[in-house]
Order: C-alpha cells, then structure tokens, then sequence
C-alpha cells in the first residue's frame, strides 16, 4: 500500500443481531486530516420495535483488538464490552487502487456468535460480523456516486456485498471466504452469478436515514467542521432486514443489514 501523508483513515465496523431483531452497530475510526489526528466511536442499538439509542465518544476510543480467537471490543466509558467469535474465516480485498490514494477492505470476521454486554446491565446474544477499512484517499474523493453494501449471518452461512456505481464501477461478494460473480444487488435482493446464490431479503426496518451531518456525524463536530460539503450532505439509509439464502442447494434464514449511500 502506497502511503500517503496529507490523510489516512482506519475505520472498524462491528455489528450483531439477536434472534427477536435486536440490532447492535458498533464503528471505531481513527484519521488523519489536515495535520489533525482524531479518534472517535459510537454505537447504535435499535429495539425490536424499531426505538434506536446511540452513544459516542472520542475520549479512549479505543479499537477493537483481533487476535486468532476472534475480535474484542471494550469501550467503558459506553459500557460497552464484546466478543466476536467467528464462525468463517476471514477475507480481504484491494478495493481501489489510484493515484490519489487507496482502499483496502478486510472482512475479518464474516460470521460470528457474539457476545455483548451494554450500558444498564443489558445483555445482547446473537450472530455479527465485523470489517475493517484503510483509506488513504478521502472518502469525498471517491469516485463513487452510489454504494450498496450489505452482509447476511446465520448459522452455517454468510455473504457480504459491496457494489459502487460512478466512473469506477466495482461489484464484489463473498459466501464466507469465498468470492462471488455478482448478477444483480438491490434493495430486496441480490443475485450471485458463479458459484449460484439468491439471497431474498423482506419486512425491511429503517436504523438510520438521512445525510451524514445528521446521522453518523451529527455528534462529531470537530470533524464536522474539517469535512466537505459534499461529505456531510452523503446521503445513507441503512436496513435490518429478514433474509433467506438459497446457495449451495441449500436454504439459510438469517438477518441482513444492508445500506444504500449517496455522493452529492
């Protein structure tokens, strides 16, 4: 990876579902801007009838800690401590190669049973994921106009997404470790070419909708101020949905959360 001084950005995003619908997004980021070194994180749990709470700091926010046993994730000051023990191996992927800067994507944990223990004595089971991103061009220089991405979990089974429309189109899946051809992602469904798979997501719930100044940045300030106008009005909206993957002659039933981002 060529290394490129003027910005760089780690960005970790774990995530667990529980069987009744119970939604845990957790992210960790640490860039450098501008000569400015910032370090943030958040959470985000949404009930099963859709009440979303969220918490961030950027005092001691630490990152996860991946080790061969699986990701550990403690944040006292959310009351936050996790465990990710995969189930699939990991796998990773140069995702843009460029003059102006990189993008390498690493899913190290596809699949997992996850343990996390929350704020209040609450307690949250279920299957997750967790991924990690190193970007050493700025997100609002992408050449990206829109992003779907997506990940499926249950028990047996996993598949990851990422298709980007805009001057460098990308289409990319994985079922566990192995990469997929992509026929077709949408909103409802997505479509794997070789090896063969359909994955049929329904009754989708909103986590989180629009631009980014008001949702993932909205309690970010210092980076507010440093960032774009063309990052802070990115559009997202992001969906827990149920799911079923038919691949391999067989059938999963499982959890997807999936999202669509839009560039200005």
């Amino acid at each position: 990876m060529t290394i490129r001084l003027g910005f760089r950005l780690t960005k970790w995003y774990l995530d667990a579902v529980s069987d009744t619908g119970e939604v845990f997004i957790g992210y960790q980021a640490h860039a450098a801007l501008a000569g400015v070194s910032l370090q943030h994180a958040s959470i985000l749990v949404s009930g099963p009838e859709g009440e979303v709470r969220t918490a961030t700091t950027s005092t001691r926010a630490v990152a996860p800690a991946l080790d061969s046993s699986g990701v550990r994730w403690s944040l006292p000051r959310l009351g936050l401590a996790g465990v990710w023990t995969p189930t699939a191996p990991a796998v990773s992927r140069g995702l843009l190669e460029s003059p102006r800067g990189n993008v390498d994507w690493s899913c190290v944990v596809p699949a997992a049973r996850v343990h996390l223990d929350l704020a209040e004595g609450h307690r949250l089971d279920g299957w997750g994921y967790a991924e990690v991103l190193e970007l050493t061009i700025p997100p609002w220089r992408l050449p990206i106009a829109e992003l779907r991405w997506g990940r499926f979990v249950a028990e047996g089974a996993s598949l990851v997404w990422i298709d980007w429309k805009g001057a460098l189109p990308l289409s990319f899946a994985a079922v566990g470790a192995s990469p997929c051809t992509v026929a077709e992602v949408g909103e409802s469904r997505v479509v794997l070419e070789s090896p063969p798979a359909t994955l049929v997501m329904s009754e989708p719930r909103i986590i989180r909708d629009g631009p980014l100044a008001r949702t993932a940045l909205s309690r970010v300030p210092l980076l507010r101020e440093r960032l774009p106008v063309r990052m802070l009005q990115t559009h997202e909206t992001k969906w827990l949905s149920r799911a079923v993957l038919e691949a391999g002659g067989a059938t999963r039933e499982g959890w997807a959360i999936h999202e669509v981002v839009r560039w200005p």
